[in-house]
């Protein structure tokens, strides 16, 4: 299935997280999957979350610099070769994954 994910630009400082998740959480957004990454700056949090169309709104209003991009979705298997059966079928469609999320 493909679902919407939330690439959202903060400073590289304690609390930034922090104030990102308390606006979404005063919105009811909750956070269903989320990956970071970070240089010295600035940090690139990328957040899959239950209302992502809100999600947006709430961001343009509180001046995030974010971007929205279609995201594969997809629940692995719980047994020995249940993450081939993902991976597999991607890479035989010649299709890259950029980011993983664990939940």
């Amino acid at each position: 299935m493909t679902i919407k994910q939330l690439s959202i630009q903060l400073e590289n400082v304690p609390g930034s997280l922090a104030r990102l998740v308390d606006i979404l959480e005063k919105e009811d957004i909750s956070t269903k999957a989320i990956s970071a990454a970070s240089t010295a700056e600035s940090s690139t949090v990328r957040l899959v979350v239950n209302d992502p169309d809100r999600a947006e709104k709430v961001l343009e209003t509180f001046g995030f610099n974010f971007e929205v991009e279609p995201v594969l979705a997809v629940e692995v298997p719980c047994h020995p070769a249940g993450m081939n059966a993902i991976v597999k079928p991607l890479m035989d469609a010649e299709i890259n994954i950029h980011y993983i999320y664990t939940t």
